[in-house]
């Protein structure tokens, strides 16, 4: 009887536990539930609108290699509308800023290029953009705007192509002895980093400087 009644006693407690705890459990339970069809969900949504980007890209690229540029612009005007998180956008629009060099569109071809600075977050492609919009501005006679693009910069491997185009606007300045030396030292750098910049087109930059010849610069 004793046994009875303690088993009663603990069936009782529970009852009273899972009464008062019952409701807790359930919520927890269904809160884990629904978080983990939530992060699914959200997995599948952005894997669904990255392909939706590469497609988009895709299509610019295309037109890209043919030179269509309206169906760029298309293309960036649609990354940037739904997609401007993604990194296709700022692709595009260094394509963009190509194809406006090609039609005389220099001004908004600079705007391109300051936006990827802005907004890229991969840090090489921002280097990129570094390296084009310099050159670019060193071909408009922007000289001390591209100087503020390639001197004091952590660029690693890039460090090369910023001293080319430091030489490039140094030689357009006038400052020949500056020129040999930045050129110089991108030349050095490519023993460390590879070949980031066209070795023989700076060497032909350095002995058009020693022919008192100033050298030019590839603005796209």
């Amino acid at each position: 009887m004793d046994d009875y009644l303690s088993e009663r006693e603990q069936v009782d407690r529970i009852r009273q536990w899972w009464k008062e705890n019952g409701p807790w459990i359930i919520v927890g339970v269904g809160g884990g539930i629904l978080a983990l069809l939530s992060w699914n969900w959200w997995q599948g949504y952005k894997l669904e609108r990255a392909e939706q980007a590469s497609a988009i890209f895709s299509v610019l690229a295309e037109a890209a290699a043919e030179g269509r540029i309206e169906d760029i612009r298309l293309g960036v005007d649609q990354l940037a509308a739904g997609h401007d998180a993604s990194p296709y956008l700022q692709h595009g629009r260094l394509a963009l800023a190509a194809a406006m060099v090609n039609t005389g569109e220099t001004g908004a071809a600079i705007e391109q290029l300051e936006r990827v600075l802005a907004d890229a977050r991969d840090p090489q492609l921002v280097l990129v953009a570094r390296v084009r919009l310099a050159r670019l501005l060193t071909a408009e006679g922007e000289h001390e705007r591209a100087l503020g693009l390639v001197r004091g910069v952590d660029a690693g491997a890039f460090a090369p192509a910023l001293l080319e185009v430091e030489g490039d606007v140094l030689a357009a300045r006038g400052d020949v002895d500056g020129a040999r030396q930045a050129y110089r030292q991108a030349l050095a750098g490519t023993e460390q980093f590879g070949a980031v910049i066209d070795e023989e087109f700076v060497r032909l930059k350095l002995e058009a400087l020693e022919h008192g010849a100033a050298p030019g610069s590839d603005a796209s």
